[in-house]
């Protein structure tokens, strides 16, 4: 089954990378289905609108993972930084329940580690956060950040790419030890130097701001989608939440990973 890489035309990151994808590979057009191009076992889809309006597609999608390919801006985080991370709504709305996508952890794990390889800019993984939410398709966001002038430059255009073709040719489906990250700033640092630094894999992580509004119920989801076992604090910044989720964690029958345990 094939992976997709989805583009927006409306993000000017997400097109950078989509023309530096079509001069990388030999790509063929696609004559049916909603995916314009394949390479090997990739297919590449470019959508006219937001990727927040287009669940109803991405539902109708055959796909072993998504990977969307998107712009990342923050007035906190300054320069040249390529960031990737899961989606989902822990907050519901009227509409909505609290929610998760379906996470691909070890898809993430090779993408980071690529981008890591192919340049010296900074690499970084964020909390889980926006939608699309109702996806149940392994899936991730990788994007360029943090402004216009990033956007739109070709070569971290290219290195992202590059980053994601290389995933044709690596062995998505293989499990990995999966931990569902907690505690720490949006910026998942602490978790992102373990994903580098070892052989684990992450799931779905939630920020220190985001640990009250953890219910048993998105807990458990959490691990569920991420396909993991274990739980990892960052616990000199779990705040007030870190006995209440170690308990619930531990009600809920996985265990919570100390760093000796790494």
């Amino acid at each position: 089954m094939h992976s997709v890489i989805i583009c927006s035309e409306t993000d000017d990151a997400s097109q950078n990378v989509a023309r530096h994808l079509l001069k990388r590979a030999p790509w063929t057009q696609c004559s049916d289905g909603p995916a314009q191009w394949t390479y090997g076992n990739l297919q590449l889809l470019v959508i006219k609108d937001r990727f927040i309006k287009q669940e109803a597609l991405i539902r109708a999608l055959h796909a072993a993972v998504l990977i969307f390919s998107s712009r990342h801006e923050s007035e906190k985080q300054k320069g040249p930084v390529f960031t990737a991370h899961f989606t989902g709504d822990i907050n519901g709305s009227q509409h909505m329940s609290p929610t998760l996508a379906r996470a691909a952890p070890r898809a993430l794990k090779l993408v980071v580690k690529r981008l890591q390889q192919l340049s010296d800019i900074k690499v970084l993984v964020e909390v889980t956060h926006h939608c699309p939410c109702t996806v149940n398709i392994p899936s991730l966001f990788v994007e360029i950040g943090s402004s216009k002038f990033d956007w739109t430059n070709d070569a971290l255009g290219d290195i992202m790419a590059q980053a994601i073709l290389s995933l044709d040719s690596l062995p998505l489906k293989l499990k990995c030890v999966t931990a569902v990250g907690f505690g720490g700033p949006h910026y998942a640092q602490r978790h992102t130097d373990i994903l580098f630094s070892s052989e684990i894999c992450y799931g779905h992580i939630f920020a220190t701001y985001q640990l009250e509004r953890l219910s048993p119920a998105i807990v458990q989801e959490a691990f569920e989608k991420s396909q993991a076992k274990f739980a990892y604090f960052d616990r000199k910044k779990m705040g007030a939440e870190g006995d209440r989720l170690r308990l619930l964690v531990l009600n809920l029958g996985y265990e919570v990973l100390r760093k000796s345990d790494i």
